[in-house]
């Protein structure tokens, strides 16, 4: 009673100098920093307030700390041997980068030029002004040069993994390598991206990216270079084929007609392929819907030919010739109607090449394609970036990963006993950060997931 008391006096004493009516209270929350604001006395009466507030008002302010780099320097001794004269160097650990830049600041520059496309000298800015560290505008491409070596293998092993995968998307578009025009390839699946600059745009381009011995289905547009694939193993996209009938709109006359009824057709295909993927119509029901459908875009694609317009009688007859490639959405659960997944793994790489006007090398092409193959496996369409997905990519120079994330690049150690770079893509790994690097060999080259058919 006597402390209480004494306590009570104490705290008038503090309210009648007018010091301290409220105060704040500090914390420390595993990485969250708490302040607890509360008055020591009424504001009416003066009397001492006692209590917690099961429901305090809350303001969240979120700041980044503050960047100053962190300099380590290895000093290696030599000594020399009192009974021999011999000359002992220390050896350097394993753990030490060879070159002047830790991972951390590899990754940055990679992410900065490869995945934001940021100009080297803009990278140079950045570095100082953000991060407090000089470097020069020489070392960026050095710096690209050691992460495009790192990513080398993990590549290689995404290229594996996504040729054994039963559903494919495919696309290109066009490159300049110094003087000579290349095309960027892209063969995305639902868990890892592969880019390819190769020199030439034909089949013998098309089977490097997806696969002579392929055995899945791929989604691809009506280029010529893909014929190879046969039309079991091939769905033609949707979205290029509405931009045909658009076509015959604008040409008017009985083109126009058909045109405007395979419209009419595709807006009902894509409304029914929306219930399905939102749960709202099961498969069988979807196969049932979509019979009609495919019978009257056959017979509009047949009407096509007979119209007064070479361009659109051309353009019927050489769909009609794909006529089962088509559907195959319709027969091979997992297989999307579009080939909406490559172009958009593609948006990046083509503002790349408006803004830089592509690559003086074959150097530099080699970075262009790990460093987008990296930027896209952990952001592959439609996952968004609020989670580390399925495939974690890691690359190694000696013992230091940098590990790819969502957002951006960021780089860990590996432990001694991981110096291996690997890449871990969906499976019995979803989501699950344990830190433990799988087998290379079985990640390199996984089975093919067949696709279920349906009749």
């Amino acid at each position: 009673m006597r402390e209480t008391l004494d306590l009570i006096r104490m705290m008038r004493e503090i309210q009648r100098s007018g010091v301290f009516a409220s105060g704040i209270f500090w914390s420390e929350i595993g990485e969250q920093r708490q302040g607890q604001l509360a008055r020591t006395c009424c504001q009416q009466c003066g009397g001492l307030l006692l209590g917690d507030d099961p429901a305090p008002a809350r303001h969240q302010v979120s700041e980044i700390p503050r960047c100053k780099p962190e300099l380590t320097e290895y000093r290696r001794h030599t000594l020399t041997c009192l009974a021999r004269g011999a000359t002992n160097h220390a050896a350097w650990p394993t753990e030490m980068p060879q070159g002047s830049f830790g991972p951390r600041v590899q990754a940055t520059v990679a992410f900065l030029t490869g995945r934001i496309g940021a100009s080297h000298r803009d990278v140079v800015e950045v570095m100082q002004t953000v991060h407090g560290l000089e470097v020069s505008l020489g070392s960026v491409p050095a710096i690209q040069q050691q992460v495009s070596a790192a990513l080398e293998r993990p590549v290689q092993a995404t290229q594996d993994y996504i040729q054994h995968q039963a559903v494919n998307n495919v696309d290109e578009t066009s490159w300049r390598e110094g003087e000579q025009q290349h095309w960027l390839w892209v063969n995305a699946t639902a868990q890892a991206t592969l880019f390819k600059l190769l020199p030439g745009r034909g089949t013998a381009e098309a089977k490097r990216v997806i696969g002579e011995a392929y055995a899945g289905i791929a989604g691809t547009d009506r280029y010529g270079a893909y014929t190879w694939l046969g039309e079991r193993r091939r769905q033609i996209c949707w979205a290029h084929l509405k931009r045909e009938w658009q076509a015959f709109v604008e040409r008017g006359g009985a083109s126009e007609q058909v045109g405007q009824q395979l419209l009419e057709q595709t807006t009902e295909l894509f409304k029914l392929w929306h219930q399905l993927r939102e749960g709202r119509l099961n498969w069988p029901d979807f196969q049932a819907a979509m019979k009609p459908i495919q019978g009257r875009v056959g017979a509009l694609l047949r009407a096509g030919t007979t119209v007064d317009h070479a361009k659109t009688q051309g353009t019927c007859r050489q769909i009609l010739k794909l006529e089962a490639a088509l559907w195959t959405f319709v027969k091979v659960a997992g297989v999307e109607p579009t080939n909406n997944a490559a172009e958009r793994a593609l948006r990046r790489a083509v503002l790349w090449r408006c803004r830089s006007l592509g690559t003086k090398s074959a150097t530099g092409s080699r970075f262009v394609e790990r460093i987008a193959d990296g930027g896209h496996q952990l952001a592959p369409a439609g996952s968004g970036c609020a989670r580390l997905l399925d495939c974690r990519v890691c690359f190694s120079e000696r013992h230091y990963a940098p590990l790819l994330f969502a957002a951006g690049l960021i780089l860990t150690h590996l432990h001694a006993q991981s110096p291996t770079p690997f890449i871990n893509i969906g499976g019995d790994h979803d989501s699950k950060l344990d830190g433990q690097a799988p087998s290379w060999s079985t990640l390199a080259c996984p089975q093919i997931a067949p696709a279920r058919r349906h009749t």
